[in-house]
């Protein structure tokens, strides 16, 4: 995207449509569009709440989970959660490894910190049976509440889950616009400081954006 020529090199935005989250779906179709701001500025609903991270040098982001402090990243191409969840109700399945077996749909408790305040997402994401795998081979590729544990990362041996990166793959996608800019971008989104009105400022690591 880098690549691109201006406006259409600063990032890109996928919109994507709510899905069946009690059953999944066999497929879904959305929009991908290039470069952030006014090129892409139709994928994102009138109106709606846009919430921005700026990335850190791992383009990372802080997060909650379940009241644990955790690194956090965006990436559609994973095709399920991986979050550190603590908690009797989300023992992991005998057949598959790692992933998360709730008896039912069971929301998941994750805020943001932003500006000195938690942001909860006002459409919470849901962690379901995966059994829900098993669709997977029965042509239902889209499975929204398929979620499992971090594994450990290099250098990490040993380390609680709640320290390694978690992350919102295409789960989090469903029902959202998500923006993602590389970085040295300008960010568009941000909010200006004083003295900075009507300036998008550059952003050092990139940054993600996405709807409520």
């Amino acid at each position: 995207i880098g690549h691109f020529p201006a406006p259409y090199d600063t990032g890109s935005v996928i919109s994507l449509p709510e899905v069946d989250r009690a059953g999944g779906q066999s497929t879904a179709q959305g929009w991908l569009g290039f470069g952030l701001g006014r090129p892409t500025a139709a994928l994102f609903p009138q109106g709606s709440r846009l919430i921005v991270h700026e990335l850190d040098q791992r383009r990372r982001f802080p997060a909650v989970v379940e009241q644990r402090a955790v690194d956090m990243t965006l990436d559609s191409g994973s095709n399920f959660l991986v979050l550190s969840l603590d908690h009797p109700v989300f023992a992991t399945h005998p057949n598959f490894a790692r992933c998360y077996n709730p008896a039912a749909l069971t929301p998941i408790d994750l805020r943001f910190p932003s500006a000195g305040r938690d942001i909860e997402l006002a459409r919470p994401l849901l962690v379901g049976s995966a059994d829900q795998l098993h669709k997977a081979r029965q042509g239902c590729a889209v499975l929204p509440t398929i979620a499992a544990g971090p594994r450990p990362e290099p250098g990490e041996a040993g380390a609680p889950d709640a320290r390694r990166t978690n992350v919102l793959g295409l789960p989090f996608f469903y029902g959202r616009s998500v923006a993602t800019g590389l970085q040295g971008a300008a960010n568009p989104y941000s909010r200006p400081t004083a003295g900075d009105e009507g300036l998008a400022p550059a952003s050092p690591h990139g940054f993600v954006v996405y709807t409520d």
